[in-house]
C-alpha cells in the first residue's frame, strides 16, 4: 500500500512552470491522504498566470498515478 510519503515524493518530481525547483519543496502541498487506492492533495500557490494551475494539476495527478497501488487521485 502506497504511503503519503510515497505521494510526496512523487509530488517531487513537479516543477513549478518557469522554476526549477518542485512544488513540495516550495510548500505548495498540503493535505496528503491515502486511503486504500485513492490519493489525494491540495497544491496551493499564488501567481498571476491562469494557465499555472490546471498544468500542475494534469502534471501532478500524471506523477501520482505512477505510484504503485494508487488507482485514484483527487
Amino acid at each position: 500500500m502506497a504511503s503519503t510519503d510515497d505521494i510526496q515524493n512523487a509530488l517531487r518530481e513537479v516543477k513549478f512552470p518557469g522554476l526549477s525547483r518542485d512544488i513540495v519543496s516550495f510548500g505548495f502541498v498540503r493535505d496528503v491522504r491515502v486511503e486504500g487506492e485513492r490519493a489525494s492533495f491540495t497544491i496551493q500557490f499564488q501567481t498571476e498566470n491562469p494557465a499555472v494551475g490546471p498544468q500542475l494539476a494534469r502534471e501532478a495527478e500524471a506523477a501520482v498515478r505512477k505510484v504503485p497501488g494508487i488507482t485514484s487521485v483527487d
